[in-house]
């Protein structure tokens, strides 16, 4: 009886699984077998342990000068790790470890306002893009450029977002933000990407009904008006999502 007879017959007499049969005999006729799953598995926890190890190793001796030195450091192993295993999850823990490690250095100089922070926002979402960009043009990794422009977008519109009830700034900070949106609903819509489609659309409507809240007539006006406009938004959003499924 040949190894292929036996597994068919550990099949039938449920030793083993349908999925575990096509797995083995597979492995027996010397064809391919993706190991993808289990090797992603083994990078996070790898990853898990790494973070944690260094986290230890900064508490217990203090090799570092402060935890941001820590994140940075995550930021590079995993940013290295990301290429290496073309893994995007992982990208993307580089990258939200180098956000952390930003915000690290603001506090450690003291700086508490508002406005610096959101600037360093401005600046690592630019970056971001940047760096993808560059790398995207440079042909490594290409696919890995939607990470760093959703991570960008997102950053960049939050920040803004989050000056425009400013007393001065404000009006500054609403525009940018409404040119923004502008800018990625067109380019969403050109490149066939729903998503930033959807970031516009969303970061937009929020902002100008924060400055329409005041002139609405109560909280009965600003149900009735979030009824109705959230329900326009949200039809607009699907008959789009509609359209770029036909398309593509």
């Amino acid at each position: 009886m040949t190894t292929l007879e036996r597994l068919a017959e550990w099949k039938a007499v449920g030793t083993i699984s349908r999925e575990q049969h096509t797995t083995l005999a597979a492995l027996v006729r010397r064809e391919r077998v993706s190991v993808y799953l289990e090797l992603s598995v083994v990078l996070y926890l790898g990853c898990l342990v790494l973070s944690a190890e260094i986290g230890y190793l900064e508490f217990r001796f203090h090799i570092f000068d402060n935890w941001h030195h820590h994140l940075l450091l995550v930021s590079v192993i995993f940013g290295a790790l990301a290429y290496r295993f073309d893994n995007r999850f992982v990208l993307s823990l580089s990258l939200s470890s180098l956000a952390g490690w930003l915000g690290l250095r603001i506090s450690g100089f003291d700086i508490v306002a508002a406005d610096p922070l959101r600037a360093t926002a401005l600046v690592y979402g630019a970056f971001v893009a940047g760096i993808g960009g560059w790398l995207s043009r440079q042909e490594i990794k290409a696919h890995f450029l939607d990470i760093y422009l959703h991570l960008s977008a997102n950053v960049v519109l939050a920040a803004l977002a989050s000056g425009i009830g400013e007393p001065a700034m404000g009006p500054a900070y609403l525009a940018a933000l409404l040119s923004l949106c502008g800018a990625a609903i067109w380019l969403g819509i050109r490149y066939r990407k729903f998503a930033f489609v959807t970031y516009g659309t969303l970061y937009g409507y929020g902002a100008i009904s924060f400055k329409l809240i005041d002139h609405l007539g109560g909280p009965s006006g600003v149900f009735l008006y979030g009824i109705v406009t959230g329900t326009l938004v949200l039809i607009a959003l699907v008959a789009m999502a509609r359209r770029f499924g036909r398309d593509e």
